[in-house]
């Protein structure tokens, strides 16, 4: 590990082996200086990755731009919590989310470079992906409904790899794991607390804790069920898309405890077109099967997940909605995702909105012209 700093005596960066000693000498004015100790800062080079700024935080730890010395590539480095790294938990988790991401090779998904640890600092190398995180956009404005959907179809195809070929759970998908490249294109990240369902030693998780972000949460997850599949991933890129397309945050409780009663309530969320009139029906459609608090009335496989994207895009219905599946589920409890305003529960779609509208206009033009009609009457008398 390699750390930099200022020469106390003339103010000359110095960069020392951490490894090597506590004083060094400075080649500008020849004096002994302290090597401070191992840090995580930019210009350090961490397991030969040279820091240049912190472009992430997390719960878990930093994310840098940084430059790989040996093969002069841009890098993503995430470097464990010092603090965590003490904890058998976290670096546990760390250690399989490096071993995970390094068996993934997919183009919507961040690829791995390689890791380690340098003097007590854990780290992964990725690609450096040159966008930003979806919940920065969206905290700008939501996404257009066609640039939303494709960013969900090229996430369901990222997951449909993942569980297919590793069967594989994300578990924290959300806005913050998703980046936009600057071309258009998506990548996801962060598998830090995904679950291999292939490996018997996954379960690395402190009993109790919760697992996973609850806005973004199945209802199933929530709870801590035991045996999840794909299904829960699903109900989080419909929580996802829902933001990216409204702007709202789902089940924004002013703190966790209210969030989770929120959950806990099964509270609808708001109807998709009350936040955003501008929504198509195939698209309500599409979030609501995606939203679905049972999981078996979602969608039966990430391909019939994706194919329903596909189909939104071009303006079609979802080929998979709750009502082809009635028959199947019939015994499951119905219980909706969305809500209406009061108002808005009378105003099933915008065409009877504009429609409405329409007939108002003119009934207020015909009200008008009789308002006029008798006052002329009046002044002619």
């Amino acid at each position: 590990m390699i750390v930099s700093f200022i020469c106390p005596h003339c103010q000359t960066r110095i960069e020392a082996d951490a490894e090597a000693g506590p004083q060094v000498m400075c080649a500008a004015c020849k004096c002994l200086t302290e090597v401070p100790p191992p840090h995580v800062a930019p210009n350090t080079v961490i397991g030969g990755y040279r820091l240049i700024r912190r472009i992430g935080r997390g719960g878990m730890g930093d994310v840098y731009f940084a430059f790989q010395l040996s093969l002069k590539r841009e890098a993503a480095l995430k470097i464990l919590h010092p603090t965590l790294s003490r904890d058998p938990v976290f670096v546990s988790r760390f250690l399989r989310e490096t071993h995970l991401v390094a068996r993934l090779d997919h183009p919507y998904i961040v690829k791995a470079f390689n890791s380690g640890e340098d003097m007590g600092f854990h780290y992964l190398a990725m690609a450096y992906v040159d966008g930003s995180p979806l919940d920065r956009r969206i905290r700008q404005r939501p996404l257009p409904e066609t640039d939303a959907l494709k960013m969900a179809l090229g996430i369901a195809q990222a997951l449909d790899y993942a569980w297919n070929e590793h069967h594989l759970i994300h578990r924290d998908l959300k806005p913050a794991n998703i980046m936009l490249e600057k071309n258009g294109s998506v990548r996801l990240m962060d598998f830090g607390i995904s679950l291999s369902l292939l490996d018997s030693h996954a379960r690395v998780t402190r009993p109790g804790l919760l697992v996973g972000t609850p806005n973004y949460m199945s209802p199933e997850a929530l709870v801590g069920q035991a045996d999840l599949d794909f299904r829960s991933d699903v109900y989080a890129l419909g929580a996802t898309l829902y933001h990216a397309l409204t702007g709202r945050l789902p089940y924004a409780g002013r703190n966790l405890a209210e969030t989770l009663r929120q959950r806990g309530d099964n509270t609808p969320l708001p109807h998709p077109q009350d936040e955003n009139p501008s929504l198509s029906e195939p698209c309500v459609a599409l979030l609501t099967r995606m939203l679905d608090p049972v999981p078996e009335r979602r969608s039966s496989s990430w391909a019939e997940t994706a194919e329903d994207i596909q189909r939104v895009i071009f303006g079609e219905m979802p080929r998979h909605t709750r009502e082809s599946d009635s028959a199947r589920h019939s015994s499951a409890p119905i219980t909706t995702a969305l809500r209406r305003s009061s108002f808005a529960t009378h105003v099933l779609s915008r065409r009877r909105r504009i429609m409405i509208g329409v007939l108002l206009t003119i009934a207020s033009a015909l009200f008008v012209l009789d308002v006029w009609l008798i006052l002329r009457l009046i002044l002619r008398r």
